[in-house]
């Protein structure tokens, strides 16, 4: 009976050790799993953010999309208005050409004429103060200093008092031959509207030019003005009065070719076509 009674109580505590071990083991597995599904929802909560986070972004690009289409509906629903009624310069681009006659003069007493023709493409927003030119030009410049204008004219007047009208023309064309330079160059000009695209539009402009001259050198050239535009439909008429200062420079076998420190001012006439 007292050897039943041990051999029941072995297997009794070999049961619950067994029991014990797989207890713990249990509860280790339950312990990592429950570490693994708190690892899995951290991750589907950043997700899950990060979805919200791009669903919002989103959302924004979507209401400055919405915003720009507006804005460009309504911006055409404008230019189609101002084309029905007959409103002037809705188009940002033009062509102009223009012309310019003025006067040439120099600090060793040069006196003579320019001559200018411009051929521009200009872009201009019709809402902007500010505009730009960018063209060719091709201008002149004819001048003689004041000796030679008087020794012109004492030669003219002492053969002409005797009668004679060939003499002085020959001592001109050859003795007194006058200074020209030609000159073709690429002109940006800067322009600032005080009434932009009205009527009557007033502005300022500055500029440079830079190109190369009949008498093989490089040329450059600083102007200022200002101006009046009478804005059409199709397009407008310009009328400018302006100031410049050429610059010139030889190239090395020229390098002792003189031209004189001359500026000039003139007075441009032309017109410009939207396109």
């Amino acid at each position: 009976m007292k050897k039943n009674l041990s051999i029941l109580f072995t297997l009794s505590l070999i049961l619950i050790s067994t029991n014990l071990a797989f207890s713990q083991e249990a509860k280790e597995v339950d312990s990592s799993f429950e570490e693994f599904k708190a690892l899995r929802k951290k991750e589907r909560e950043a997700r899950e953010a990060k979805e919200k986070e791009q669903e919002y972004k989103d959302y924004l690009e979507f209401q400055e999309f919405k915003k720009k289409k507006s804005g460009e509906i309504i911006e055409e629903q404008d230019i189609e208005r101002k084309k029905k009624e007959g409103k002037v310069a809705y188009s940002p681009w033009a062509v102009q050409y223009s012309a310019t006659s003025g006067i040439v003069g120099g600090t060793k007493g040069e006196s003579g004429t320019t001559a200018q023709f411009l051929v521009v493409g200009e872009y201009h927003v019709p809402e902007s103060k500010f505009g730009y030119r960018l063209g060719i030009s091709s201008w002149n410049y004819t001048y003689q200093t004041h000796n030679q204008k008087f020794e012109r004219d004492l030669i003219s007047t002492i053969f002409l008092s005797q009668g004679n009208i060939i003499y002085p023309l020959i001592f001109q064309s050859v003795f007194l031959e006058r200074t020209r330079i030609s000159v073709s160059s690429a002109d940006f000009i800067f322009d600032y509207h005080f009434n932009p695209r009205k009527l009557f539009d007033p502005y300022i402009f500055g500029g440079v030019g830079i190109g190369t001259c009949s008498n093989q050198c490089n040329a450059l050239r600083v102007l200022t003005g200002g101006g009046i535009r009478v804005n059409i439909r199709e397009g407008y008429f310009l009328s400018e009065l302006l100031l410049e200062k050429p610059f010139f420079a030889f190239s090395g076998e020229n390098h002792n070719t003189s031209i004189s420190n001359i500026y000039s001012g003139g007075f441009r006439i032309g017109f410009g076509i939207f396109l």
